[in-house]
């Protein structure tokens, strides 16, 4: 490692709740590398699952997703999650989600 690199760290995350429809709740814990190579969401969802997810290409907003079964989009102040199903198909999990000031 040459004098002037820096080793890589978590730069600071921003914790943003959302409420969902039907009330349910999710908190997105959004992170990433000191270099910017890296992005993340940690998502704690209604049921206490715990998930993180990189961030992917978007051609608008910013999508996060995992071995293409679990993906969360937001932008601006809203978010959805979608899931896979048995036949491949995306199905919205969590739709409506506003981020709670």
């Amino acid at each position: 490692m040459a004098a002037s690199e820096q080793p890589l760290q978590l730069a600071a995350e921003s914790t943003v709740h959302y409420t969902c429809a039907g009330g349910k709740q999710v908190v997105a814990r959004y992170g990433g590398l000191s270099d910017g190579s890296l992005n993340y969401v940690r998502l704690t969802l209604p049921k206490g699952q715990q998930i993180t997810l990189p961030q992917v290409a978007s051609g608008s907003g910013a999508r996060f997703s995992a071995d293409q079964d679990v993906t969360w989009w937001s932008k601006g102040t809203e978010g959805f999650l979608q899931r896979r199903d048995a036949t491949g198909q995306w199905q919205m999990s969590l739709t409506s989600c506003e981020q709670q000031r």
